[in-house]
Order: structure tokens, then sequence, then C-alpha cells
């Protein structure tokens, strides 16, 4: 790529250099922006709609039919302004953290009945100005998408108000230019997205890869010549022959501490919820919080050694060792704290990570959408492992060693979707800022 053949200087630091022929222009002047202010709920008396909702917008950058929709109602006014039509672009106005605001979505063809939902701006371009999908490529740029974010207000929840979107600078390149840079980014981006996808499928595969091992070792032992009887349990089969069975609440304590509710409201410690652990690992993205602005489920106190369950949303299988040292560390009561007194805590890790175990987990839980177990039917699941402890690490040691190596290079591989996904975006901010002049590469 090689830049404009002649550039000019925009007169905003943030902006700089434009090409000479481009205009910058407010998005008030390029397209209509409307907040929606559809709920979710439904109301007698009011047309039956689809509802494109925020999670619609964040997780998908093209809005089409395949997306199922959540049914809802709308006022007729409602409907006539916010119905999904072709060439539109939705963005999130509220988000948890300012750098996460004004998501895009583009919408490629017009949606009958799909109505744009609350928490979000539906943005129709002027006809003869821009073009949807240009506008929704400009919202991806560095420079252009850090004007909400800098405009961002809020303290737990930030939002972007009306006033913020419409009065956004956006470069205008003439029409012909900008479907020439929209036909360009959705080639080389769908070049990208297809090698990022084959590198996700891999790391999908390296993991499964990883819990065969993990349950092959604890369900089988090391030894591919020893002895085999039946376990007796039919979910489990066969095990070692010389290895024991026994409940885990016969091994170890469940749930074994939680803060009080006199609990000083000063009180600082690290929060693990749900959404920090993913099977056999704690994300190091946890944040210390006071007891007096910590939710409510946020009570079970945690040593080195534990063994955290997920018992809500088990299809996560969020299940992990827990190793940090420090008494600050508490874990939501949306899991079961386990602590191995009689049996070694890797061992009994890994044994949790067992496909077996998992899969016991999700036939005790009950609901469709939001499955959960009780503790105490995860204290009744039994364990199978070898009597003596030296078999025990033995075990846990040889699984550590495979699995940093599996580990290793999924590793390597999230690294490099990293860094294809920052590519992706320079990309697109080049392309859509005249840092990079496209014409010609259109026709490769």
């Amino acid at each position: 790529m090689i830049p404009y053949p002649s550039s000019r200087s925009s007169g905003i630091d943030w902006l700089g250099d434009i090409p000479e022929h481009w205009e910058i222009n407010k998005l008030k002047h390029l397209t209509k922006v409307k907040l929606s202010n559809v709920d979710k709920k439904s109301k007698e008396n009011e047309p039956v709609v689809q509802l494109c909702n925020y999670v619609d917008i964040y997780y998908n950058e093209r809005i089409t039919g395949d997306i199922v929709f959540m049914v809802a109602t709308a006022r007729p006014d409602q409907v006539q302004e916010l119905s999904l039509e072709s060439g539109d672009v939705i963005i999130t106005k509220d988000s948890e953290t300012p750098d996460d605001i004004a998501v895009p979505a583009y919408v490629p063809a017009t949606l009958p009945g799909v109505v744009c939902g609350y928490h979000l701006a539906l943005i129709r371009p002027s006809q003869g100005k821009v073009i949807g999908n240009y506008i929704f490529r400009s919202f991806m740029a560095n420079g252009l998408k850090d004007q909400f974010e800098f405009s961002a207000n809020g303290i737990t929840r930030f939002g972007i108000s009306k006033f913020t979107i419409e009065n956004a600078l956006f470069l205008v390149p003439p029409l012909p230019e900008q479907i020439t840079i929209v036909n360009y980014l959705d080639r080389k981006t769908a070049q990208i997205d297809a090698t990022i996808k084959l590198k996700e499928r891999q790391i999908e595969l390296l993991r499964e890869k990883r819990i065969v091992l993990i349950s092959q070792a604890v369900t089988k032992g090391l030894n591919p010549d020893a002895d085999m009887r039946d376990s007796g349990i039919g979910w489990l089969g066969e095990i070692p022959a010389h290895w024991k069975l026994k409940r885990i609440k016969h091994l170890a304590e469940v749930n074994r501490a939680a803060l009080s509710e006199e609990t000083d409201p000063n009180y600082e410690f690290f929060y693990i919820d749900i959404g920090n652990v993913s099977l056999g690992e704690i994300s190091n993205k946890i944040r210390k919080i006071r007891f007096e602005n910590a939710p409510s489920r946020a009570r079970r106190i945690l040593q080195a050694g534990d063994v955290l369950v997920s018992t809500v949303r088990t299809y996560l299988k969020a299940i992990a060792h827990f190793s940090m040292n420090g008494d600050e560390f508490i874990a939501s009561t949306g899991f079961a704290v386990i602590s191995p007194k009689l049996i070694n805590d890797r061992y009994f890790a890994y044994f949790m990570m067992c496909e077996k175990v998992i899969d016991r987990i999700s036939a005790l839980s009950v609901g469709v959408s939001y499955p959960a177990v009780n503790s105490s039917d995860v204290a009744n699941i039994p364990v199978w492992y070898p009597p003596v402890l030296d078999e025990q690490i033995e075990i846990a040691m040889y699984i550590d060693k495979k699995t940093i190596e599996i580990d290793n290079i999924i590793a390597t591989t999230q690294k490099i979707i990293n860094l294809l996904y920052e590519f992706r975006a320079s990309l697109i901010s080049a392309a859509v800022t005249g840092k990079v002049d496209v014409r010609e590469e259109v026709g490769e």
C-alpha cells in the first residue's frame, strides 16, 4: 500500500494529514442519528416485533436475518422510526468501560419487523453523502472511535449522548472512493477473519487434547499394563485395581469459610467471579474491591490449594486450581470451593477437570438457560485415586509437564490471533483515515 499522491493538513492534531480531496464533517451532517427507547418489556395493544439488542450488536459485525432476535413489543411510532433498513449502522451507546463503547454493526439488507433496541443508537446515512458500510468501518478506526471514549460519562457504567454521536468528526472521501475502500476492506478482513478462524479452531483442538490427556491420566493412571477392575459406577467404568473410591466430602471440605455479613465495609479483597475462571485457568485480570461495594455473592474465602468448581452456568466448565498466596482472595458463591485434605490438591484439581467428572456435574445440573448444581451434590461425586500420595503427585507432575507443552502452543497461537486482530484494526484505520491509498488494490 502507498500513501495518497497529495495531502493536506486536517487542522486537527489527532487526524494529522488527510488526502487533499477528502472532507471532514460532523456525523449529523452525514446521517440521521436516533437513540432507541424500545425496552425488552412486552405491552398489550402494541405490535409484536423482533428486537435487535445490545448483545446482537456487540457480537456481530453484520446484522442479518440469521440472528435469532428477541420477541417484544413496540409502539407504532417506534416501529416506524427504529425498524432496520438496508445501509443502517447501529452502535452501542453504553458500556462498563469507556474504551469499549460505540461498537458498530452494519445492516446489509432491510429486516422487516426487526426494531433497534435499548442502549443502542441507530445511524441512517443520508443518500448521496455517505454509504453505511463506510460509516461502519469508520467507527472501527483508531482516532475516530477515540472521540467516543473521551466523551463517555459515568462511574460504574459509561454512556455517550446523542450530542456526542452527532458531533463526532468523520472523514468523507467521494462516494465512488467510499465504495472502493469498503470493497477493499471487506475482501481483506474476510481473508484475515478466515485465518483467525483457523487459528481459533487449532486452539479448540488443543484444549480438547488437553482434556483427553487429563482424563486418561486420572482415570487409568500412568502404567498402561496396570490391572483394572470395575469401579461399580456405570458412568465411570474400569479403574486401576489398586485405586480407591471415596466421595469428595470424605476427602475434602466444601465451602469451608465465608465472609460474614458484619465484615468491615472497608475491607479490600481480590474478587474472583465466574467470568474470571475457565477450565484450568484463572484470569490475571482480577479486580480488587471493598466489601461495601462488592456484590452479595462475593463471600467464599479462598486459600492456596483450593479447587474452584462452578455450580452455576456449569456449561462454562469454570474449574481451576487456586494457587495464589494471601488471605485477600474471595470467590463468588457461584463456586463450590473445595479444600482437599486427604488427597493431593494438584491431583484432585485435575480429577475435577476429567471429562467424566465434568459430564457428571452437567448431568446433576438443573435448568436449561442457567443450569446450576447444588454444592452438596458436587460433594457426593465419587473420587477415584491412587492410595499412595507419591503416585498422586507423580500423575499430577506428568499432567503438569504435558499440559504446559500444550498451553505454550495455545499461548503462541493466541499471540498470532492477537496480532492478526491488531493488523486488521490498523488496516481499517489506515484505509478510512486516508493514510493509505487503496484505489489501485481492489482489482488484485
